[in-house]
């Protein structure tokens, strides 16, 4: 179905680099009109998404990344701080002493 489609679309996009965990997605208007598809399409690809954790939906406030899933391929290896800023978070070091 159509809306799958635009989902899977949609979460590649989320998982690349075009977006970071906390930034406010395009509207259901521009998104619909981006993947030329009917407001209700695109809702119902948001939905899969927010079942599924990756984003949240906050009315009269718009739409969340709340994670981001990505795939480590074997024949490259990630630092940890690429895989820390993937994830939309901040690597850093601390000394813990017992």
């Amino acid at each position: 179905m159509i809306f799958q489609k635009i989902a899977r679309l949609l979460k590649s996009e989320i998982n690349g680099y075009s977006w970071h965990v906390g930034d406010l997605l395009p509207s259901e208007a521009e998104l619909a009109v981006r993947y030329n598809v009917s407001r209700n399409t695109l809702r119902k690809a948001l939905s899969l998404l927010e079942g599924e954790g990756i984003i949240h939906r906050k009315h009269g406030s718009g739409t969340y990344i709340q994670k981001k899933n990505f795939v480590a391929h074997i024949d490259h290896m990630n630092s940890f701080s690429e895989i820390a800023h993937k994830s939309g978070k901040e690597a850093g070091e601390s000394d813990y002493e017992i």
